[in-house]
């Protein structure tokens, strides 16, 4: 942001004060002040020169077309003080490019601009004039492209220099190094380099907060603008709405003419189009703005200003480690292995440093483009909304060029990893290949021997991930199951139906048009729907698809899912990446369909029900949003019980021609009541007869006929017309004809007016539920196996023969691995397997889900853990050696955690592991060690989960077994259990033998 000189000077400032402002317009005044203000202008100017550089700041010369009293404009020229930008780009053609951000405005001199403001009269002359413009552009392009090459020619010749420079340096370093004098030379640079770089970090973090300031300043009016646009968008939407309406009517009305106007139902069409047209522009807008606020909050974060405090500990780390490893490489330097790593890590560090440099640049250079690309859309869309132009222009998204930098810096870490790579191979190989013999010759032997027992599939039957990774996943499937499932429980309720559709993807529009709520609510087999739902998760067959189908196999590795465990690549649970993957299959598994169903109709009454004479304080008629005059009661006492629902206050609307009251809360919908026309007498379609209040009376004297009433001492009263305008209102009776009618004198203004029922609305609603499932998760496994690879057919074929591998396809079911994590003993005296097989285990790890539109039992959230049931006074085992850390007896709760860490055999890695138990009345105490198999207490009624859940609405009593493992030296997390427990006793033998 640019600052002129009488902003910031303490002359000017006083001068252009409030206090001064009168006299500042007096002659004498302004000659006396007008040396010293040139002086201060001058001093700070002079002493900005000096001190630009320090601070951050530039002089900039400032343009600035002004108006003279002649009426003519001319330019002055200024100079102000403005930031410099934070980065700035390496390079004598670079930084000339740049120079001109100096020059703010646009100078009065340019030869496009002249050329653009002659307007030639002659022939002569516009030909002159438009070969001079056409060569003028011309000559622009190739030196534009001239320009380019130029600029990208110095990046590289920069870049390559850098790296020699670096190299030159640290080697004059080296020699420097050897003698007392050349010690304290570099000291003393080093001191001024270090001076220098902290003056330079303390100017960027200001400009930094400057730039991050106006950036939020920017940010914020750009969220305002784009909520301005939405209010327009939908106000313009309500319009041609209300106008396709209206025009429908009006064309309607004009066909029903025998000698319809022709040119006025193609006007009308014509401007509903107009609207239409109108509308797009409207979205667009709003679609461009949006666009706008979310590159000015990227802008916002762009350049964060880092604490200066971090920056120097960052600064200071990297010198002590600096330090560390050349105090390595100097006490060994005849060792290979240090001499490549430490040769290894220096060329990283360099491509590094120079890629950070190529990004940041970009990263600004990307910004800019972004900002040019938005403003000529933005301008489009302005000429379009003027023009109302139908054609749209196609964007061809440019791709971005990878900088010859970063493919440099790319190709030299390449280089480098791969020569480590080779000597880190030769050297494991010299080392190893004894043993690995020994090993392949063990492998051969197993092979021979024990190919037919069941543990063949021992390492590759493993799933090659944590058992955190498995519940993470685990925990997201079921969390979609979960969340379709609680949505399909409210569309079977008639308070909560619509929150239902509405959550499993119903469109707000299509849920208007269901105005009644349903009497029936059918989910799953039906007429409408056929199939019958079907959950069908299983744990184990999401983790092994989740292994093979995140495994990297590719051409040369495609065989390496069949490989041995060791060869396998780990994988880690990463929400970002994976949510998406499981995602993906459950939309593959299931869908939910729905039909909503709406017979109801209106029936007559055979016998009006009418109420008595109400008084009214007024009647009248308004015109309501849509545009349709309705005539309108408002009662002196509270509304009638069977209007209330329809009216707004104590008013209520009905239509004029026939009286019928109008919903004003539901879309001005059908009611089946209606307010009498007093003048008239209707019959019900039983005979009965609602009589008329007014009637026609024969004055014997004048012989006339006239509308009146019977008043007292049975006398004829004369109608007291009401009047709205010039339009005959005999919806109620006049306040005069109320009092006399009566013989209450003190009603004041008020009215009568009567309103009777005629129609009856007869409901036949249903809604029918379901959730269709596509495919199998078999199916959708391998289906998105499939087509993971697209045409490489080797890695299809590797990853589904890794899948197949995981699952144990060609083993009998008993033979299944279930990942081959198996660790831990059952916690009840039943093996897990009986358990499982016998539907003991109540509920498992992850969401509740045990059916479609089932509630399962009591718990909301996440289930961390799985509950067996077991009768009460069952006994409890561990299921690990350890010790008694805590015992809880208000929440019935025992944890147990190892005394050592467990070795985690399938990741080669221990852990520290505890176990909780809840719904226990323990028989140990705390602090006591117990032995895997060890009892340690009995089974009771509590009903309670991990962290004290609630869950007595389950049916039976149950134990609660969660598991927690230690991954970090502060981090427990908690996993799925399932897949750690021995499925029987004879795994038991079999994995200790």
């Amino acid at each position: 942001m640019s600052i002129e000189y009488k902003d910031r000077g303490a002359l000017h400032k006083l001068f252009s004060s409030a206090k001064l402002k009168k006299h500042s317009s007096k002659p004498l005044f302004k000659i006396a002040a007008k040396p010293f203000l040139a002086l201060e202008t001058t001093a700070l100017f002079s002493k900005d020169l000096i001190t630009n550089h320090f601070v951050g700041k530039e002089t900039h010369v400032k343009f600035e077309r002004k108006k003279s009293s002649s009426g003519k404009f001319h330019t002055t020229v200024k100079f102000v003080r403005s930031d410099k930008p934070v980065y700035r780009e390496p390079g004598l053609l670079h930084r000339a490019r740049d120079f001109r951000r100096r020059f703010e405005g646009a100078p009065s001199f340019s030869i496009e601009k002249k050329l653009s403001n002659m307007q030639p009269k002659t022939v002569k002359g516009k030909v002159i004039h438009s070969a001079s413009k056409f060569t003028v552009r011309s000559a622009k392009m190739p030196l534009k492209f001239a320009g380019k090459a130029l600029l990208s020619a110095e990046t590289a010749a920069y870049t390559a220099s850098s790296a020699g420079l670096r190299k030159l340096t640290n080697n004059t370093r080296a020699e420097f190094n050897q003698a007392d004098t050349g010690k304290a030379v570099l000291s003393a640079a080093t001191a001024v380099r270090t001076f220098s770089r902290a003056r330079k970090a303390i100017v960027r973090k200001r400009l930094r907060k400057v730039s991050q300031k106006i950036k939020k300043q920017t940010y914020a009016a750009e969220k305002a603008k784009t909520k301005k646009e939405k209010t327009t968008f939908k106000k313009e939407k309500q319009l041609v709405k209300a106008e396709k309406k209206k025009n429908k009517a009006k064309i309607k009305t004009i066909k029903q003419k025998k000698n319809f106007n022709v040119n006025r139902v193609a006007v009308l069409q014509g401007r509903t189009a107009f609207e239409k047209e109108k509308l797009k522009l409207e979205k667009k807008k709003y679609k461009n703005q949006k666009a706008f606020k979310r590159h000015a909050l990227k802008q916002k974060h762009l350049d964060m200003a880092v604490p200066l405090s971090l920056t120097a500990t960052a600064f200071l780390g990297g010198q002590l480690l600096g330090k560390f490893s050349q105090y390595v490489v100097s006490a060994d330097p005849d060792n290979d292995f240090v001499k490549a790593i430490d040769k290894s890590a220096r060329a990283i560090n360099s491509t590094r440093r120079q890629a950070s440099n190529v990004s940041k640049r970009a990263r600004h250079k990307n910004a800019e483009k972004r900002q040019s690309k938005l403003n000529k859309k933005h301008n489009k869309l302005q000429n379009k909304s003027s023009k109302l132009q139908k054609n749209k222009r196609k964007k061809v998204k440019r791709k971005q060029k990878i900088s010859k930098a970063k493919n440099k810096s790319t190709k030299a870490v390449s280089n480098a990893l791969m020569k480590f790579g080779k000597f880190a191979v030769k050297l494991v190989f010299s080392m190893l290949a004894p043993i690995l013999f020994v090993l392949m010759l063990f492998s051969l032997a197993m092979m021979l021997f024990g190919g037919g027992s069941s543990n063949s599939t021992y390492i590759l039957g493993t799933y090659n991930c944590r058992d955190y990774d498995i519940a993470c996943a685990v925990e997201h499937y079921t969390s979609l199951a979960n969340n379709m499932n609680n949505n399909v429980i409210k569309t079977q309720n008639s308070s909560k139906w619509k929150t239902g559709l509405r959550g499993l993807g119903v469109s707000q529009s299509t849920l208007n048009t269901y105005e009644d709520t349903p009497d029936d609510f059918i989910f799953g087999q039906s007429d409408v729907f056929p199939s019958v739902p079907v959950y069908d998760f299983e744990a184990d067959k999401l983790i092994a698809f989740m292994c093979a189908y995140t495994y990297p196999f590719t051409d040369d590795n495609a065989g390496a899912g069949s490989t041995d465990n060791g060869d396998i690549v780990p994988w880690t649970y990463n929400s970002s990446e994976h949510d998406g993957i499981i995602n993906e299959l459950f939309e593959l598994e299931y869908e939910f369909k729905h039909r909503y169903i709406n017979t109801s109709h209106w029936v007559n009454l055979p016998n009006f029900e009418s109420s008595g004479y109400l008084y009214a304080d007024s009647t009248g008629i308004t015109t309501a949003s849509n545009g349709v005059k309705y005539g309108f009661v408002t009662f002196t006492d509270l509304v009638p019980a069977e209007l209330k629902s329809f009216a707004v206050g104590n008013t209520v609307y009905f239509e004029l021609q026939y009286g019928e009251v109008i919903n004003r809360n539901r879309s001005f919908g059908k009611t089946g009541y209606y307010m009498q026309n007093l003048n008239y007498e209707y019959t019900a379609p039983n005979g009965s007869v609602l009589n008329s209040f007014y009637s026609i009376f024969h004055d014997p004297n004048t012989g006339e006929n006239f509308f009146g009433y019977m008043g007292p001492n049975n006398v004829p009263q004369r109608k007291t017309q009401l009047y709205i305008g010039s339009y005959e209102f005999n919806y109620a009776i006049a306040p005069r004809d109320t009092k006399i009618w009566t013989g209450d004198q003190t009603t004041g203004n008020k009215q009568l007016v009567r309103y009777y029922r005629a129609e009856e609305y007869i409901k036949e609603c249903k809604l029918y539920t379901t959730v269709r499932r596509k495919r199998t998760i078999d199916q959708a496994i391998e289906y998105m196996l499939r087509h993971k690879d697209g045409d490489n057919r080797a890695a299809v074929s590797s990853r589904i023969q890794f899948y197949n591998t995981l699952m144990a396809l060609d083993k009998e079911p008993d033979e299944r691995t279930y990942g081959n994590h198996m660790m831990f003993l059952s916690p009840l005296t039943t093996d897990f397997a009986q358990l499982q097989s016998q539907g003991k285990v109540f509920n498992s790890h992850g969401y509740d889900v045990q059916g479609w539109a089932l509630k399962h039992c009591g718990i909301n959230g996440i289930h961390n853990g799985i509950d067996f049931e077991a009768a009460s006074g069952s006994e409890v085992k561990a299921i690990i050696s350890g010790k008694v850390e805590s015992i809880d007896t208000s929440k019935h709760l025992l944890v147990l955690q190892s005394t050592s860490d467990l070795d985690y055999w399938y990741e080669d890695k221990s852990h520290a592991t505890k176990v909780y138990y809840e719904n226990i009345n323990p028989s140990v105490s705390v602090g006591d060690e117990v032995k895997a198999g060890d009892i340690i207490g009995v089974v009771d009624s509590y009903k309670h989960c991990f962290d004290n859940q609630d869950n007595t609405a389950a049916s039976k009593n149950y134990l609660h077994v969660g598991v927690e493992i230690q991954y970090d030296w502060w981090v427990w997390e908690t996993v799925d259990p399932q897949f750690l427990f021995y499925r029987s006793d004879a795994d038991v033998v079999a994995k200790s033998e």
